[in-house]
């Protein structure tokens, strides 16, 4: 028994030492979060602080069409955007849109010039970028860059956006095709877009004071 007493307390104080560096392994990783959550809450303020105080609105993509496959049918897409005014004659906005019949996703961003001020309506256009995840055959993401034209109204309570637009995929490397039942399509290395959009607006305090 007594040769036995000191592996006992070796293996006691291998335990207490074990205890310990799990605490400290604890607390790190505690601190570390609160770290990580404190630089995302300071995140998240700044946003909606820039949000609050800007011009901007809340876009419904209810109607969008672009047909991603050659000689598919299917090519409506659904989603939201966001648009905010940078000054009378710039803005930009973002838009992620769900295809209904092909079931993939594409999120834009799009700047605009304006070409009167943006407080009413006015007709815009400008480059856009974005990314696109392709469920095919084989599964893409491609980078769709283009161009895009429309009419919007100011970004005050209710207001519309009628787009038209031309995306080239960047990145589709080999062929990329979506199966319907028997049926085989490619993926279109350019597309063209057209939307009908809603949104409500709220109105910049440097505007409302002028």
């Amino acid at each position: 028994m007594g040769a036995l007493f000191p592996n006992e307390k070796e293996r006691g104080a291998h335990l207490v030492h074990d205890a310990i560096e799990v605490v400290q392994c604890l607390s790190l990783t505690s601190r570390r979060m609160a770290k990580t959550l404190r630089a995302q809450l300071t995140l998240g303020l700044i946003l909606a602080a820039v949000v609050a105080s800007a011009q901007g609105g809340i876009r419904a993509i209810f109607w969008n069409y672009e047909p991603v496959f050659v000689d598919y049918v299917g090519g409506t897409h659904v989603g939201l955007g966001y648009d905010q005014d940078l000054n009378e004659f710039v803005s930009f906005g973002v838009d992620l849109r769900y295809g209904v019949d092909t079931r993939s996703w594409v999120a834009n961003y799009h700047s605009a010039f304006h070409l009167s001020d943006n407080e009413a309506g006015s007709f815009y256009l400008g480059p856009t970028v974005g990314l696109r995840q392709v469920r095919s055959d084989d599964p893409r993401m491609l980078f769709p860059l283009g161009f895009r034209i429309g009419v919007r109204g100011g970004l005050e309570q209710f207001y519309a956006d009628i787009h038209a637009g031309f995306h080239y995929n960047v990145g589709a490397g080999e062929p990329v095709t979506f199966s319907r039942g028997s049926d085989e399509f490619d993926l279109q290395t350019g597309t063209f877009c057209v939307g009908l959009e809603f949104g409500w607006g709220w109105d910049a305090r440097s505007r409302r004071e002028r």
